[in-house]
């Protein structure tokens, strides 16, 4: 099983840097940033401590066994759906299991490619102004 590694010094440039490491798939990823957050979920900034490639971690907090299936799901999906307009999921993984008596979580992890424009209602709102749709 992959791990998250809290806290871990990692060399960033021409500095050490005390950052927080997530291990998927056999690969090393640094947490760069906060990209945002919703009820369930966060989406932070990661990047490929070898290809120094920038990807979106999205983390799934499951509170029980239902929340981390529907998580899966939700991993089986990207792996099952390829369409030019939904981001492919480069790894995942499991970390935790979920236990409602213990309080204990676990945390579902996709990696999606990184969008510097930000999200799709950030780039129709941009575009609003200007009557600049996108094509279909």
């Amino acid at each position: 099983m992959n791990t998250v590694g809290l806290a871990s010094l990692v060399r960033m440039g021409n500095c050490l840097c005390l950052k927080e490491i997530v291990n998927i798939n056999g690969r090393t990823y640094c947490v760069r940033e906060s990209l945002g957050e919703g009820g369930f979920s966060t989406v932070d900034l990661v990047e490929d401590t070898l290809s120094h490639r920038l990807y979106a971690l999205k983390r799934i907090t499951c509170h029980s066994p239902m929340d981390q299936k529907l998580a899966l799901c939700e991993v089986e999906y990207h792996s099952v759906l390829q369409h030019p307009n939904i981001l492919t999921c480069s790894g995942s993984d499991l970390v935790g299991m979920p236990d409602m008596i213990g309080s204990k979580t676990s945390q579902v992890f996709l990696l999606l490619p990184y969008c510097p424009r930000g999200t799709l209602h950030e780039e129709l709102v941009r575009r609003a102004p200007t009557n600049n749709y996108l094509d279909e």
